[in-house]
């Protein structure tokens, strides 16, 4: 049976990837609009 991520909810800190750069939510707007064309095709 294939493990799922809860079975490795007591190692959790084992798993942190700290990564320096932007965030996300911060180039939300810059992604959508490199996207755009992608998203519109999809």
């Amino acid at each position: 049976m294939p493990k799922v991520f809860a079975d490795y909810k007591s190692q959790g800190h084992n798993w942190i990837t700290l990564a320096t750069g932007e965030y996300y939510p911060d180039i939300l707007k810059d992604a959508c609009e490199l996207y755009k064309a992608v998203e519109v095709r999809f």
